[in-house]
């Protein structure tokens, strides 16, 4: 319960510091003051070409800026997808919270094993001890679930059409999707033809994320037009790797203000070139409870 309330209250406050930088990029958008009038018309000439000349420097040291920024994130996900590609397999711990169908779920904290090829993944929740495997090629490449709870305890094990509704259960996107790479390369397809966009803001900043350095990029939309599925996204890089190890989004409210949480997802503890090996990611891995003993 403290966690999901400490969840909230974060959430809380990282909204309203969105919200505010939304609202410092609308009144950037009003129009500025009007000079007052001159006696002479050659002084007013010479004071409007003044004050024209001013913000046209303005705005093009803010377009720079932005473009700056834009470049840098471009940079970093670039060096991530090329730095993930590498590492051929790892374990980690994921920190998720989704909302689906306009709810936001509780809080969940996921044990991960990944191996870029053939790609597979082992996944185990803390809370439920829930399981679910996935081998490219194995299985009928199905998913394979043993669920703790609800109906679907009817069957100890299914096996699943990765994409089907079933598997989709709490879910934004497959497991064929999982990973810090396929993480990498989503974000990293949405962002680059935006890098001279003129309906977004971007900036980025230093901070610590479970004691380790990470670089922190917040993404502000100008309206649901320029980007309909977010108002304000949060990407984490890890300052050594320049990996991408989270992001944050968040939606539009009914008025067309920066809205809830959609999405987050956060590793850590990430162990790359773990040793794993074939029984990792094998239905007969004793310490899974897959198959029956």
């Amino acid at each position: 319960m403290f966690i999901r309330i400490a969840t909230i209250l974060i959430s809380i406050s990282t909204i309203a510091s969105f919200a505010k930088l939304h609202a410092d990029l609308e009144a950037k958008k009003s129009d500025p003051a009007k000079s007052q009038s001159h006696t002479h018309s050659s002084t007013s000439e010479q004071a409007d070409a003044s004050l024209a000349k001013t913000e046209s420097e303005d705005d093009a040291a803010s377009e720079t800026e932005k473009e700056r920024a834009m470049k840098l994130l471009e940079a970093y996900l670039g060096d991530s997808v090329n730095y993930c590609r590498e590492r051929h397999q790892y374990t980690a711990q994921l920190e998720k919270q989704v909302a689906i169908d306009g709810r936001l779920r509780d809080p969940e904290v996921i044990q991960a094993k990944v191996r870029i090829e053939p790609f597979s993944v082992y996944l185990k929740w803390d809370d439920s001890g829930q399981e679910a495997l996935y081998v490219k090629g194995k299985n009928r490449d199905r998913m394979v679930a043993r669920v703790t709870e609800g109906i679907a305890l009817l069957r100890d094990v299914w096996k699943l059409d990765p994409e089907s509704r079933q598997a989709m259960q709490g879910c934004r996107y497959p497991i064929t999707e999982f990973g810090l790479l396929r993480m990498s390369e989503r974000v990293s397809e949405f962002y680059q033809n935006r890098r001279t966009d003129g309906g977004l803001e971007c900036s980025h900043r230093t901070d610590f994320f479970r004691e380790s350095p990470v670089v922190i990029f917040d993404i502000a939309f100008h309206s649901p037009q320029e980007c309909p599925d977010y108002s304000l996204s949060k990407l984490y890089f890890d300052a050594e790797h320049k990996c991408l190890i989270g992001i944050e989004n968040y939606g539009w409210s009914k008025d067309g203000r920066p809205g809830e949480l959609v999405e987050k997802y956060l590793f850590h503890d990430i162990e790359f070139d773990a040793p794993l090996s074939e029984v990792d990611f094998s239905l007969e891995n004793p310490s899974y409870k897959f198959v029956k003993n």
